[in-house]
């Protein structure tokens, strides 16, 4: 049985200036994904979330993709401090 759909919910919890370098980070990725794959983000009070998601076929595709955002968040991290 395939799955029908995969979530994948992102918390970081970090100071304004991080958030929003990351923001700035992720903005050009944020567009264009390929068919079945899905992210969004949504920053209030020191917090940014994200939420990606796939069609059960795209579960690798998605795998990368958030790869790809904690890589990303950590490389801003060090930048930061």
């Amino acid at each position: 049985m395939a799955l029908e759909k995969v979530t994948v919910d992102i918390l970081l919890e970090k100071d304004e200036r991080y958030l929003k370098s990351l923001m700035r980070a992720l903005a050009p990725d944020n567009v264009n994904f390929p068919e079945g794959i899905a992210m969004n983000m949504k920053y209030s009070n020191e917090a940014l979330e994200i939420h990606a998601e796939s069609d059960g076929r795209r579960i690798m595709s998605l795998l990368n993709t958030v790869d790809e955002v904690l890589e990303l968040a950590k490389m801003i991290e060090r930048g930061v401090e």
